[in-house]
């Protein structure tokens, strides 16, 4: 009786082990805009956020003016270059230019 129980627990404990390690191989989407500026505005360290750019990649193609506003945010040079060498995802690619979250909050909206 106790070597069935025993078995039980291991079968549980193996099948408990594959699926966390099932979701910790998941890929993440690519960083938004939204998301990236959060983490420099929220003084997150710039080796974290280099390596949230490098493994994610963009969800955007960045343009000087959002360059510009990341670095009022408090992005640094590590930031800028990583934000540079990024890998840009196909969402990116389908996105109307101008149309991002970030990149036109100074023009007011017709309409």
């Amino acid at each position: 009786m106790r070597s069935a129980i025993y078995r039980c627990l291991a079968i549980l404990l193996l099948i408990g082990a594959y699926v966390s390690s099932a979701n910790a191989q998941a890929t993440k989407e690519s960083l938004t805009e939204s998301e990236l500026i959060a983490q420099v505005a929220g003084n997150s360290l710039s080796e974290n956020i280099v390596h949230e750019i490098a493994t994610r990649g963009l969800a955007f193609r960045p343009t000087d003016q959002y360059r510009s506003l990341l670095t009022t945010a408090g992005g640094d040079l590590l930031v800028l270059a990583a934000l540079k060498n990024a890998k840009i995802s196909n969402r990116a690619e389908r996105k109307p230019t101008g149309q991002g979250n970030c990149s036109n909050t100074s023009q007011p909206r017709a309409g």
